[in-house]
């Protein structure tokens, strides 16, 4: 189950006048808003009873990307798996965080919030933006991708008690199986395209649905027989729809808040392609549902995430 982020502070900012990114310490990992974590709490419950009506088993592992506002909506998530399982055997392992489901590091996100006026849209074009003066961009865009991101344990809204409630369904002491390997930054422009971006989410939703934990009686279980839940964000929710089933991005549609989609993997086509060779990300999964967020019974807006190209 791939599922993205809940409604993000940033932009319930902006659209009210602020702009939540230009007091931010850590102006590329904006919260959820309060709405978002009932957003996430709603779509734990959900999974819980639609994983059993769709005779799947119940989610046995929990990934999510570094960025905070998806660290939220998994912890929300888990949360309410457990509120609707009663803390039943079937509770999943705490949230585990994996570098490389983070957001895509393309110019569009760092427009967002690494220069001087920007406010979280994406693609930014300001109106002195006739040339990127590193001299005015956030200390954060020169650095490589990999060190802004390392330090996410220290990353949380507050010290609220829900906060910390939240805080408590993320296994700190888990290290991610996998990473960003280019030194992206904003200046020196060295940023992520959507092909390699694509891959990288393939990859690594393939990866990390057969790294699945030993049971109780120290066998190693078979991946076919449970169900994985990944957190990440609106391009790379609707571009690994893509990388798994190759089928075109229209068929999947805009990712809006708490999205999800179910791919079940092919064992015979994953064994093929193992025997073949090939790259094991293609033509393995079939999708059950896709971009599915009828569950929360509202009206879904569908945010204004890029600029308008003036």
């Amino acid at each position: 189950v791939v599922a993205r982020h809940g409604e993000r502070r940033d932009y319930v900012d902006r659209d009210a006048g602020g702009n939540w990114v230009a007091t931010a310490k850590r102006p590329f990992d904006p919260p959820l808003s309060p709405h978002g974590m009932e957003q996430g709490y709603a779509l734990g419950r959900h999974l819980v009873n639609e994983l059993e009506r769709l005779n799947l088993p119940p989610v046995s592992s929990i990934y999510s990307s570094p960025l905070l506002r998806c660290r939220q909506t998994a912890a929300s998530a888990r949360l309410g798996m457990v509120n609707e399982l009663e803390g039943g055997k079937d509770v999943p392992p705490m949230v585990q965080v994996e570098i490389a489901l983070v957001e895509t590091i393309c110019e569009d996100w760092y427009r967002s919030w690494a220069m001087k006026d920007s406010d979280g849209t994406w693609g930014q074009r300001l109106p002195s933006d006739t040339l990127i003066n590193p001299s005015i961009l956030h200390k954060f865009s020169l650095e490589p991708v990999q060190e802004i991101l390392s330090d996410w344990r220290t990353s949380w809204l507050d010290d609220s008690e829900d906060e910390q409630h939240r805080k408590n369904q993320i296994d700190m002491d888990y290290e991610s199986k996998t990473n960003i390997d280019e030194p992206y930054t904003f200046f020196p422009q060295n940023v992520e395209m959507a092909p390699e971006q694509k891959k990288r989410m393939g990859e690594t939703v393939t990866f990390l649905a057969q790294q699945q934990p030993s049971n109780n009686n120290g066998a190693t279980n078979d991946s076919q027989n449970q169900t994985v839940l990944f957190f990440s964000h609106g391009a790379p929710v609707t571009h690994v729809f893509e990388e798994l089933t190759g089928r075109p991005r229209h068929e999947h549609g805009s990712s809006s808040y708490c999205c999800y989609s179910i791919y079940k993997i092919d064992r015979d086509a994953l064994s093929a392609a193992v025997t073949s060779g090939d790259e094991i990300s293609k033509a393995i999964w079939e999708a059950v549902q896709v971009n599915q967020a009828d569950y929360l019974q509202e009206t879904i807006v569908q945010e204004d995430h890029f600029a308008n190209e003036k």
